[in-house]
């Protein structure tokens, strides 16, 4: 969040919406991407890449070099969202990654289908 020492701060979008969960309990925290959820490696780069269902926060270490972003993206790309969602779980609220430009994937989960494919993140 915002180093007030410094009299200003860059803050993402990222770091915002979790703030904002936090602050207002959200029953959710949704990450609406241009992929369909967090994935063992990046999908845009590996054919190969799968989705990880469920993301265990414990294993970001493990896995974030494998999504780290090919190309500079300030808030991190998927490691920077996945990082700041940690502290939305540890907080009870629920997060979800989901693809935005797939049919009706935010709807449906905003609605709780259980049947949008898409990431969810969780303590462990």
């Amino acid at each position: 969040m915002p180093d007030v020492s410094a009299g200003f701060s860059v803050v993402s979008g990222d770091q915002l919406a979790v703030h904002i969960a936090i602050s207002l309990g959200a029953s959710k925290l949704i990450f609406a991407t241009d992929v369909d959820g967090v994935f063992d490696s990046d999908p845009k780069r590996n054919s190969k890449a799968r989705l990880m269902r469920v993301v265990q926060a414990g294993s970001l270490q493990r896995i974030s070099a494998r999504v780290r972003p090919g190309t500079a993206d300030v808030t991190g790309g998927m490691e920077g969202k996945v990082e700041e969602a940690t502290r939305a779980i540890s907080k009870d609220v629920p997060v979800f990654f989901v693809n935005l430009v797939r049919g009706n994937r935010l709807r449906d989960l905003v609605l709780g289908s259980k049947s949008v494919i898409c990431s969810q993140l969780v303590e462990g």
